[in-house]
């Protein structure tokens, strides 16, 4: 018994020298700022990086951005489409929020079975060929000057039969 005594009081006051060691480290040492304790010191140099000096103006200009709003992407011509050629620039347009008008970027084409159709390459030249009647699915995209965007998801009936109607 004597024995476990000894043990566990050699444990008991080891542990003890080091929590006020601890404590002594954390609460007594202090900074040329006058930051007394570890936490104290790091929250006074935390405090000083974190600081944001926001002038008035920055604020308004910050509102008058906010107020802008996204490119809009609409269609300019309903109704059917044949297959065939379609002309794009025919009816998708995009502007921002002046007015201005904007490319429409297209970022995926689908076909009437839903899958995405590779031949995407001629929508450069605002020109997609389509081989077959049924409703495609176009996901495009508008930018402006300042980085807004706008993606909108266009459903367009094809019909086999010629002519725009």
């Amino acid at each position: 018994m004597e024995q476990i005594i000894q043990t566990y009081g050699k444990v008991f006051l080891s542990a003890a020298s080091v929590a006020l060691l601890a404590v002594l480290l954390l609460t007594t040492i202090s900074d040329e700022a006058g930051n007394r304790g570890i936490f104290r010191i790091l929250g006074g140099y935390l405090e000083s990086e974190m600081k944001v000096s926001a002038k008035p103006e920055e604020f308004q200009t910050m509102e008058i951005e906010n107020q802008k709003s996204a490119p809009e992407i609409s269609m300019i011509q309903s109704g059917t489409f044949s297959v065939g050629t379609i002309k794009c620039t025919e009816f998708l347009k995009a502007v921002d929020y002046q007015g201005k008008e904007l490319p429409v970027k297209l970022l995926k084409l689908e076909n009437p079975a839903g899958e995405e159709m590779e031949e995407q390459s001629q929508w450069e030249n605002g020109r997609m060929e389509i081989k077959e009647p049924g409703i495609y699915t176009l996901t495009v995209q508008a930018m402006d000057e300042d980085n807004r965007k706008t993606v909108s998801v266009i459903r367009i009936p094809v019909n086999p039969a010629r002519g725009f109607g």
